[in-house]
């Protein structure tokens, strides 16, 4: 027999090469090269026990099969189970087919409910089209109480929110930032929620976005939503819904002074740690300044709160004495939500300044902007200064393309703003022009307002007016199934395709309502019912539990087309 040819050692290096290289290709995992990319979403193939099982034994593991391997890092914060209890989750070699392990032994004649979220994702980054919500039961019954609403914020759908449900029965007064809930659902993509498997008890639930991504309620960051009622499931009544929530950040501290600032001997800033009402901002018998030496009254001429930063006050004073101690105390100064200045935190010092004022006023804002355009035909043509000035009468004025001035009346509506409001309508699809007159407008100093833009003693703008045949409309009913109900119903809408103009009206009470004059494009429609009437929408509280006021928000946004009516935009306000 013949011996086989021995191999080179270049044969055999190119020999192992070859297997080394087929070795490693046959190792690596995904998807062979060319040809389609994977974009198929993952799915449940099943679940054991399977859903609506009952008598399931109380040391049982479930079981969970995909179609093929999962991330497992995308279920640490997919998977739910209520009522909650500890668990581990762990998968077989293959990544297909998870095991939840219970850290300790379920709760006899109880219903369980696991919801495999929608952050579930394949290698691919495929995730679940659908939430999975698989349910069970200890005993020998499973429940089937239901409640379901929707969680907005800034009149949009919250994706992603959290639900949490407290049976109050067990625990009468749930605080989301203390007490872990019962049960826990997400909103979808179209911020409704549904729970569902509930036993038939009285319900108290919270909606909260989790901005830490830890799962818990922050009370500091994260926006939480007030339920306006509890919910009571019986044999009567095995289904509650729609329920509606406004999420909004819930800071309980109350405001105090962070800060103390002598911008010169007749100017005191004081920065806030929370935006001040401007209304009590601007009473000055709120503000008492004492020298500390003498005991003499330091007189407060005005003030006002910042633009746009409302966290800062300016205090105009009588003349400051250099080096002088002053303390500084207010009293009555809420802060946005309309709550009282914190006691403790309510009284500054301040050492005089012998420095003068001597820098001119400045405009910093004027609306509407220069060469602006589709401007409403009754406009408040709005003049916002950096400090409190005088004007003379023929100051500002506004001429139309004839150069004949529009007849309107002047009025301040804080120190540093004046509003200018023409007397009739302006003529649609024109040009008007803003003339301000520099040398006419002076700060407390008697400091002429500064033009930064030229040397002239005048500035002028341009905007141009809305064409009216570009129109259109919205009207609706708004009906409230609580006959009981008082107070006016306020409604907004947004053009969120045209820098999110929004538009107001409100109505007394249950009734039609319109919107005319609207220029096209996309538009949300909010309306809440003003039960206390102080003119804002109240989030409510947990703690005193007081109700948030009832609101809705239209599920679809609504199409403005020029010259036509968007009708039959009808809302309806539940108990």
């Amino acid at each position: 027999m013949p011996l086989p040819a021995r191999r080179t050692p270049q044969a055999a290096f190119q020999h192992c090469l070859f297997l080394l290289l087929m070795l490693v290709t046959c190792a690596q995992e995904g998807a062979p090269p060319g040809g389609q990319p994977d974009t198929f979403a993952p799915y449940v193939v099943n679940v054991m026990p399977p859903d609506g099982t009952i008598r399931v034994a109380t040391d049982t593991s479930p079981v969970i099969t995909f179609n093929e391997r999962i991330d497992l890092r995308s279920l640490v914060d997919a998977v739910f189970i209520v009522p909650l209890i500890p668990f581990k989750i762990k998968s077989n070699w293959d990544g297909d087919e998870i095991t939840i392990e219970f850290e300790e032994s379920l709760q006899k004649d109880k219903t369980y409910v696991i919801t495999i979220g929608t952050t579930v994702r394949d290698r691919r980054n495929n995730r679940l089209t659908s939430a999975v919500v698989h349910a069970f039961s200890t005993g020998a019954l499973i429940d089937q109480g239901e409640i379901n609403g929707m969680v907005v914020m800034n009149q949009r759908p919250a994706v992603g929110a959290f639900m949490w449900a407290y049976n109050i029965r067990m625990k009468p007064s749930p605080d989301p930032a203390e007490i872990p809930p019962d049960y826990i659902v997400q909103t979808g993509e179209d911020g409704f929620f549904r729970f569902t498997n509930l036993s038939l008890e009285s319900y108290r639930i919270f909606a909260f976005r989790d901005q830490g991504r830890d799962r818990r309620y922050d009370i500091s960051r994260d926006p939480l939503g007030v339920p306006t009622r509890d919910v009571i499931l019986s044999e009567e009544e095995i289904s509650s819904g729609p329920l509606w929530f406004q999420l909004a950040v819930r800071d309980t501290v109350a405001m105090y002074v962070s800060a103390t600032r002598v911008v010169h001997n007749r100017q005191v800033g004081i920065r806030f740690s929370k935006a001040a009402d401007a209304e009590t901002a601007a009473d000055t018998d709120n503000y008492s300044i004492v020298d500390t030496e003498g005991g003499d009254t330091l007189e407060v001429l005005t003030a006002y709160r910042d633009m746009p930063d409302s966290t800062s006050i300016t205090v105009l004073t009588a003349p400051q004495t250099l080096g002088r101690s002053y303390s500084l105390t207010l009293s009555n100064l809420r802060d946005y939500e309309g709550e009282l200045i914190d006691s403790t935190g309510n009284t500054t010092r301040f050492t005089g300044s012998s420095r003068e004022d001597t820098a001119p006023p400045e405009l910093k804002t004027i609306w509407p902007a220069n060469r602006a355009r589709d401007v409403p035909l009754r406009p408040d043509i709005r003049f916002t200064f950096n400090e409190p000035v005088t004007m003379e009468d023929n100051a500002v004025s506004l001429v139309d393309t004839s150069d004949q001035i529009v007849a309107g009346t002047l009025a301040w509506t804080s120190p540093t703003t004046a509003v200018l409001r023409p007397d009739g309508n302006l003529v649609g699809n024109s040009q008007y022009t803003i003339h301000i007159l520099i040398n006419q407008i002076h700060n407390l100093a008697d400091q002429q307002l500064q033009n930064s833009k030229s040397e002239s003693d005048s500035i002028s703008y341009l905007f141009s007016t809305v064409d009216t045949t570009e129109y259109g409309m919205i009207s609706g009913l708004i009906a409230d199934e609580d006959s009981t109900a008082t107070g006016s119903i306020n409604i907004s809408i947004s053009n969120i395709s045209y820098r999110n103009n929004t538009y107001r009206t409100r109505i007394p009470s249950p009734g039609s309502y319109r919107f005319d004059e609207l220029l096209p494009g996309r538009y949300t429609v909010y309306a809440y019912r003003d039960a206390n009437q102080n003119g804002r929408f109240d989030f409510g509280a947990v703690a005193p539990f007081t109700p948030a006021e009832r609101a809705i928000v239209y599920p679809d946004t609504i199409p403005v087309r020029s010259g036509w009516e968007s009708e039959g935009i009808d809302l309806r306000i539940r108990p």
